[in-house]
């Protein structure tokens, strides 16, 4: 369902960030994806606060979309 999403462009950011807060760690990252290939810079914060929680799947895409929106120096000072 959210990759149905990424068709609407940044009007869908909001959206897509709410669901960082969705129990369901496949819709979590799911929404990092889509962000990430959207190029939405403004969600490396939240991105930065997943690399620190206990999921590791979302640690994983949440480093991944950073690197592909060039943020890799975020991710290095944590």
């Amino acid at each position: 369902m959210i990759k149905r999403l990424e068709g609407f462009g940044c009007q869908v950011i909001p959206y897509l960030l709410k669901e960082f807060t969705n129990k369901d760690s496949h819709m979590r990252w799911e929404a990092a994806a889509v962000l990430g290939r959207l190029g939405a810079t403004e969600i490396s914060p939240v991105l930065l606060k997943v690399i620190q929680e206990e999921e590791m799947y979302d640690r994983w895409e949440a480093i991944k979309v950073l690197k592909d929106l060039g943020r890799v120096e975020e991710i290095m000072g944590l």
